[in-house]
């Protein structure tokens, strides 16, 4: 725990400590009559804000996270990777779960190819009905098997095959 939860926590403790056993309220009309003196009161509102503040602390704990997405991860059986940055705030929670650990991309890179190809369609810069010609080194098995050397596929169904069905060799071409 931190210096400062471990202050808060303490003045949290003094504070219960100090607030006294009964706090009677009666009520009788909309307006209500405290029979505590105001810094009594305070005291108790400042325990309420304090306790809010350090559950607060406590849900956003890394050690919480961590206690919620262990059992996920076990029920999952897989090998996972999570990387987490807030990126406002007055105290930025960074935490990672096997963050250390590689994992292979696989057909991620095809997204970002996607993405540039229909930028580059959207600026001008490339005709989604230009052709784009098959080379033996574009080969990965995939799901399509037409791919011959020097046939020739259009932007838009090398971006359907990557894109819809993950073919590895339109993702290449």
């Amino acid at each position: 725990m931190h210096t400062a939860s471990r202050i808060l926590v303490a003045a949290g403790v003094v504070f219960i400590a100090l607030a006294p056993a009964g706090t009677d309220v009666l009520a009788s009309t909309p307006v209500m009559t405290l029979s505590n003196p105001p810094a009594v009161t305070l005291a108790v509102v400042g325990t309420r804000q304090l306790v809010l503040a350090v559950d607060n602390l406590v849900t956003r704990s890394p050690m919480t996270l961590t206690a919620a997405v262990e059992p996920l991860v076990q029920e999952a059986g897989g090998a996972v990777g999570i990387a987490l940055i807030e990126l406002g705030g007055a105290t930025p929670l960074v935490w990672s779960y096997n963050g250390s650990e590689v994992f292979t991309a696989a057909s991620t890179y095809k997204l970002a190819a996607l993405m540039m190809e229909a930028q580059n369609i959207a600026a001008g810069q490339t005709n989604p009905d230009g052709l784009v010609c098959y080379e033996a080194d574009d080969y990965e098995a995939g799901w399509f098997d037409d791919y011959a050397d020097g046939k020739c596929f259009t932007r838009s169904e090398l971006a359907q095959r990557a894109g819809h069905y993950s073919d590895n060799t339109a993702g290449h071409m």
